[in-house]
């Protein structure tokens, strides 16, 4: 699923690019992905499946771990990102 909203690439490729894992790069393709659904209102759960989460609570233990907070929090302003090196924003 996650094919459809960023494209196939090959394994590694993430790491030349972007300077990071291709783990990584896929989950940071598709919290960017996530974002801008949500931001359109659509709920947590349709928006987890669309960009490839086997459930909810996997999208948002990503998103809080990627980003330092919960993807409400985040789209209303509520606290800023942590100044945490591993946590980046998107």
């Amino acid at each position: 699923m996650t094919e459809a909203i960023v494209g196939p690439v090959p394994p590694g490729v993430g790491a030349i690019v972007v300077g990071m894992t291709f783990d990584r790069w896929r989950t940071h393709a598709r919290l960017r992905a996530a974002l801008s659904l949500l931001a359109e209102g659509r709920p947590v759960s349709r928006v987890a499946h669309t960009v490839g989460y086997a459930t909810p609570s996997a999208f948002l233990a990503a998103f809080r771990r990627t980003v330092g907070t919960t993807p409400g929090r985040y789209l209303g302003g509520g606290t800023s990102l942590m100044s945490d090196p591993d946590r980046t924003q998107l």
